[in-house]
């Protein structure tokens, strides 16, 4: 197969310092808008399952139901990404995101929520074709630094929600957390402005075109003109593919609990008050974004085979220790350290992805393994919900601890990826 691969790395970045540093601030404000949804539905579904009378098994099954749109739509950007660009797949989840959660500020019926909330799963899709943007634009040696400042900006969004919701939610004005969602509308307008098409995309997108394409960056040339979907599952990716969806699939099955369901949790376990708990996540989100800041960082150091690992059993703990029945205190405790070791965890899954798979099939790689990441979020909301309706309070945080320590575990089988390599040294 060494005759198939053409082209030469180039031993710089393609852009200026400046573009860089103009793509990061956009994508991570665009992570941080894109988390705004799936958390202010956490914090206000008490209140929206008042208002529009609904229970809690159907809230959870709604929250189900929006990972499902989560993980169709990761399948589906991916590839788009591979076919058309990764500029235009961000635009377009960022309109998707924008939209359907604006939307839910006008719903007045219990059908229009549930069809509303459930499409707003589109959201959380804008971080899988940031990260890619990211990834392609980054020199070896930042990487990980900027692809954790931008997935950690998530737990930025978190904070925002968190002390909206100390201010609008005690008094139950919940809909104006949804204005402020139309966000990602006016983003997806500027990055046409902003943002530009990855070097390393555009030859690609040249080269499944015409069939041939000059080329500056190392391609395999035979494999790049076959199905994405195709070369996932080939002999020198399949492996990895497997391992990734599989982990990812098991460690997002725990996070779930706490951004989209803590507010039921201890609302109903500990009998705390909506603003203690939103207090809560307003922490949890600050210890996050400090965790993913320094996993982002050691990743250029580290493995980030090793970092996920470790950090995802860490959180594993963390959400074992939420069964104790305890007050404000311990809510506070348990929540800020899974934040900075679970969520933290996050802070490099993105770069573990990008840099296990090639340009030629790397959007296709980061939707499916992304889907297969949301895809545990289908059913892992509905099992919790039932659990905590059954009054299984700590049989739910057992199940969820337990989840995310198997992903850690199929995930150290994975590839150790080494670190500051040029994306195209890593595979073809």
């Amino acid at each position: 197969m060494a005759d198939t691969v053409r082209g030469t790395v180039p031993a710089t970045a393609t852009r200026g310092g400046g573009y860089l540093t103009t793509l990061t601030a956009f994508a991570a404000v665009a992570v941080a808008a894109s988390a705004f949804d799936s958390v202010t539905r956490n914090l206000t579904l008490p209140l929206i399952l008042k208002d529009l009378h609904l229970t809690v098994g159907v809230g959870s099954d709604i929250v189900g139901g929006g990972f499902a749109i989560t993980a169709i739509w990761n399948w589906v950007i991916g590839p788009l990404a591979d076919r058309r660009g990764r500029k235009r797949a961000f635009q377009a989840t960022l309109a998707a995101a924008g939209l359907f959660s604006g939307l839910t500020s006008i719903v007045t019926q219990q059908w229009e929520y549930v069809i509303i909330a459930i499409l707003s799963g589109a959201c959380l899709v804008v971080q899988t074709s940031a990260e890619v943007l990211i990834a392609e634009e980054a020199p070896p040696r930042f990487r990980g630094l900027m692809m954790g400042i931008v997935i950690a900006m998530f737990s930025g969004g978190v904070l925002v929600v968190g002390l909206l919701g100390n201010v609008l939610l005690p008094s139950g004005h919940w809909r104006v957390m949804y204005v402020i969602a139309f966000f990602p509308l006016v983003l997806a307008v500027l990055a046409e402005f902003c943002i530009k098409e990855p070097e390393r995309s555009k030859e690609v997108l040249r080269l499944r075109k015409a069939g041939d394409a000059e080329l500056t960056h190392r391609v395999n040339v035979e494999k790049a003109r076959q199905s994405t979907w195709r070369q996932l599952f080939a002999p020198d990716l399949r492996r990895q593919t497997i391992i990734m969806s599989a982990g990812g699939f098991f460690v997002n099955a725990t996070p779930v609990l706490v951004l989209a369901l803590s507010a039921t949790y201890f609302t109903l376990y500990d009998h705390l008050p909506i603003g203690s708990i939103a207090g809560a996540v307003t922490l949890e989100a600050v210890a996050a974004l400090a965790g993913g800041l320094l996993v982002g960082f050691a990743s250029d150091y580290i493995a980030p085979r090793t970092l996920m690992v470790t950090f995802s059993l860490a959180g594993a703990v963390a959400i074992a220790l939420m069964a104790r029945h305890g007050g404000t205190s311990w809510m506070i405790f348990t929540m800020v350290l899974f934040g900075f070791f679970g969520q933290g965890a996050l802070g490099t899954w993105p770069r573990f992805i990008s840099d296990s798979f090639p340009t030629r099939a790397r959007g296709t790689a980061q939707g499916f393994v992304v889907g297969m990441f949301f895809a545990s979020n289908i059913i892992s909301p509905v099992i919790y919900g039932n659990m905590m309706g059954a009054g299984e309070f700590a049989g739910t945080c057992a199940v969820a601890a337990a989840s995310a320590a198997l992903g850690a575990v199929i995930l150290a089988f994975g590839r150790a990826v080494p670190v500051r390599a040029e994306l195209e040294d890593i595979s073809q």
